[in-house]
């Protein structure tokens, strides 16, 4: 579980990276704080336990080279996994998109507005479409509907 955090750590603090949600890095600092006692590793000093009561893993300075490969390891299997993120829209119709795209995770989402706000200037309606259909759907959920 230590070498999961400092990974983690290392990709969003170290090289700006995001390939897990907030809610399961915090789940992750919760169940290492509440096994810390029972928790061995050669890594443990590296961590202060008041971080993981704060969510956090940014007062890391240095990070082992073992946990440094492993994290770019992840990143690059991430990445080539997220190759769907290259996902063009085939409908004209906002609600078949919506429901098509309704249960994706926040990261895809927003890498798809990302893609088509730089991608597709030839075809602005499609753009403008998709992007609001991806606006929609974060704002339902950071309103919690």
């Amino acid at each position: 579980m230590i070498k999961e955090y400092l990974i983690h750590s290392y990709l969003y603090y170290k090289l700006n990276e995001i390939i897990i949600e907030d809610t399961e890095y915090d789940q992750l600092c919760k169940d290492l704080l509440s096994s810390w006692d029972k928790t061995d590793s050669p890594y443990k000093d590296l961590i202060n336990p008041s971080d993981l009561l704060a969510g956090t893993g940014y007062s890391i300075e240095e990070y082992p080279d073992e946990i440094v490969s492993e994290a770019k390891a992840l990143l690059a299997k991430h990445r080539k996994k997220a190759k769907y993120v290259e996902y063009r829209t085939v409908t004209d119709d906002p609600e078949e998109l919506y429901k098509a795209l309704k249960d994706s995770s926040d990261w895809f989402l927003k890498a798809l507005r990302v893609d088509y706000n730089m991608s597709f200037r030839k075809f602005p309606e499609k753009r403008e479409m998709t992007v609001g259909v991806v606006d929609r759907i974060l704002k339902e959920r950071s309103d919690g509907v």
